[in-house]
């Protein structure tokens, strides 16, 4: 049971591990869907106003007039129009060229996008991402609509897609510049721990970070900060050059694991436990009757056959029944042997008897037959006397006899 806890605990706390890398790799997922949600529903919306004939015009006055109306129904501080050439004219009277700007030169050549990072516009000198769109006449590009919102509010969308108590979110670009972050400062300043740890070596463990997350693109990546482990699921986001990060507390995450961990060992303590009991419980089911068994066959080895085998063996359908049949059988069949032993004893007892007193007959038999010929042979002994004195006194008459004549 302490094993097979134990392979749990470590099997569990595995699967945790790997449930959590998941989780985190998929909110990093689920955070950059959401945003690129949020960049497209800002594209679309300068596309659906690039349309209008009024911008098509490419006349400034019916575009401002335009422009005037749309502005505050949508989420840009700020809204231009930009020729081919660069210039671009902004709805709140600023002007200005933008023709070397990259986001500008990818919409002239028909795509709409959103610039790289946070920028300082040459014009409005104010830190912003620039949306933009082309202007198409008849399939061709006539000009650019562009739409400009503070670059700190990126950071209220990465603020919500922190994970657990003590994660957090934000995004960077394909260079490793932080474009939205808790601590808007990193923002404003386009930090970027790869540049800084150039200078300042305490850098190089978020800057280790930053390299395999632009390496990677997508996936999951473990670091340390100042003895804090941390997991970090990130995603790019489509439509831009950005990557949503989500950092997650280790400790945090595992946590549960570390709860299921103290849970398995109670559950298998308690299993133990229950073993231990069951073991003993089954062990007197078991073990008791079958002792009583062996018993009983000892008092057949010992030539006891007085004691028949307990009922409650008997009774018993299992191998443990069976065997006390097997022992009853064997009991009955040597008592009744013995039975037929000690009658045949008792029979062999009275011929024994019988046998005596006859043998005892026979020799008094024996005896008065040997005294009868102890007569007969005294007879003869005296007759043969006789018969020699007899014999002797005829050969003596004849020799009498014999001188006479």
């Amino acid at each position: 049971a302490l094993v097979t806890g134990f392979i749990s605990i470590r099997s569990s706390k595995s699967a945790l591990t790997e449930a959590a890398i998941t989780s985190v790799t998929l909110s990093g997922e689920e955070a950059a869907d959401y945003t690129e949600s949020r960049i497209e529903t800002q594209l679309r919306t300068l596309e659906v106003v690039a349309m209008r004939e009024d911008i098509i015009s490419m006349d400034w006055e019916r575009q401002l007039s335009v422009l005037m109306e749309i502005l505050p129904k949508t989420d840009f501080q700020n809204m231009a129009i930009v020729d081919t050439d660069g210039n671009v004219n902004f709805a709140d009277g600023s002007n200005g060229n933008i023709k070397d700007r990259p986001h500008f030169q990818k919409a002239i050549a028909g795509e709409s996008n959103v610039s790289e990072g946070a920028i300082i516009s040459t014009v409005t000198g104010d830190t912003i991402f620039s949306y933009c769109v082309p202007i198409e006449d008849n399939g061709k590009v006539v000009g650019v609509l562009i739409g400009h919102r503070d670059a700190l509010l990126l950071s209220d969308v990465s603020d919500t897609r922190g994970y657990g108590e003590n994660g957090s979110g934000f995004i960077i670009n394909n260079k490793g510049e932080i474009l939205a972050h808790q601590d808007r400062d990193k923002v404003l300043e386009k930090f970027n721990p790869i540049e800084a740890a150039k200078e300042d070596k305490s850098h190089e463990p978020l800057a280790k970070l930053f390299k395999e997350i632009l390496d990677k693109k997508e996936g999951f990546a473990e670091y340390e900060i100042n003895g804090v482990k941390n997991f970090a699921g990130f995603s790019n986001i489509e439509g831009s050059d950005w990557i949503f990060v989500i950092l997650a507390d280790r400790d945090e995450v595992l946590a549960r694991s570390d709860e299921l961990q103290k849970n398995l060992i109670l559950v298998s303590l308690f299993g133990l436990v229950i073993a231990l009991m069951s073991t003993v419980f089954l062990g007197q089911k078991i073990v008791a009757p079958i002792i009583s068994a062996v018993g009983h066959g000892e008092k057949l080895a010992n030539l006891d056959f007085s004691h028949n085998v307990p009922e409650e063996i008997l009774n018993k359908d299992d191998e443990i029944g069976l065997l006390g049949q097997v022992f009853q059988t064997i009991t009955e069949n040597l008592r009744q042997a013995m039975m037929d032993v000690g009658t045949a004893t008792e029979n062999i007892t009275s011929t024994s008897e019988e046998l005596s007193a006859t043998t005892e007959e026979t020799a008094a038999s024996s005896e008065e037959v040997s005294r009868t010929a102890e007569e007969i042979a005294k007879g003869s002994t005296e007759q043969a006397y006789n018969t020699e004195t007899g014999t002797s006194k005829a050969i003596k008459l004849g020799e009498a006899i014999e001188e006479d004549l």
